[in-house]
């Protein structure tokens, strides 16, 4: 997935949004998991101003 998210992309930034293109079309979103031993809610991906994937 991460080679066809990045095959066309020119530089990171580009290679950045093909992957996140890449997680919103294939993530089932909202989903439960553990970070830091507490249970959180994912309810969705975004992209920051810096190009940064982010989960909310």
């Amino acid at each position: 997935m991460i080679e066809e998210a990045t095959v066309d992309a020119y530089g990171e930034a580009e290679q950045t949004g093909g992957f996140f293109t890449m997680i919103e079309e294939h993530l089932d979103i909202p989903f439960s998991t553990t970070v830091l031993g507490v249970e959180v809610v994912v309810k969705e991906i975004d992209m920051t101003d810096a190009g940064e994937i982010v989960a909310v």
